[in-house]
């Protein structure tokens, strides 16, 4: 839904209604609403879209604020029945699936003094939020892991540091046996042919 879900924050609200306006090419809304209230915002979402058509539901750093797994799982899946088929879901979701233990420290800290309270789920939880939906590849994952693009050379980007081992062994290595000169550093490449 092209809608955005407040935190508790007027001058969103505020940006929101000078910011977003309709044009004759298309109309442009904004709910001041609570997540917890699926059927107040697919009501006002009625108003502006077409729900016999496919729509897209973005449920984007919302659902860690809804503590009870079986409350979030149940505004998620009447958001889903009301749209047609065809319709997509993307979410984002505090998660372990990465530096657990750092990021439950972290959200400990934020719950023992921030509001509103979180929670981090792990993969199974996230995946039993979303019910029998199909998932498109590749599949739940990390942020970082959706779709990256590839580097110029067409290999697949490397993780960010975030995701990286924090521990390292240190090798003796040999120097590479193909190295390209292109500018003032070499770039080594697999199965790249120096020339003499």
């Amino acid at each position: 839904m092209p809608h955005r879900l407040r935190r508790q924050r007027p001058p969103v609200l505020t940006h929101a209604r000078a910011l977003l306006t309709s044009s004759p090419e298309g109309a442009t809304s904004y709910i001041d609403a609570d997540l917890r209230d699926p059927e107040n915002i697919l009501a006002r979402a009625r108003e502006i879209l077409d729900f016999t058509e496919p729509v897209a539901i973005m449920l984007l750093g919302i659902v860690h604020f809804i503590l009870d797994q079986e409350e979030a799982h149940s505004i998620i899946r009447r958001l889903l029945d009301a749209v047609p088929s065809g319709s997509h879901l993307a979410i984002t979701h505090a998660c372990d699936f990465v530096q657990a233990e750092e990021l439950h420290a972290n959200v400990k800290m934020w719950n023992e003094h921030g509001t509103p309270k979180m929670t981090v789920r792990s993969y199974d939880q996230i995946r039993r939020l979303l019910g029998d939906v199909e998932l498109l590849e590749p599949g739940l994952v990390s942020l970082p892991r959706w779709r990256p693009e590839a580097d110029l050379w067409g290999d697949p980007p490397r993780p960010p540091r975030s995701l990286r081992p924090r521990t390292k062994t240190l090798t003796a290595r040999p120097a590479p046996e193909r190295t390209v000169f292109a500018g003032p550093r070499p770039v080594t490449r697999r199965g790249a042919k120096t020339s003499t």
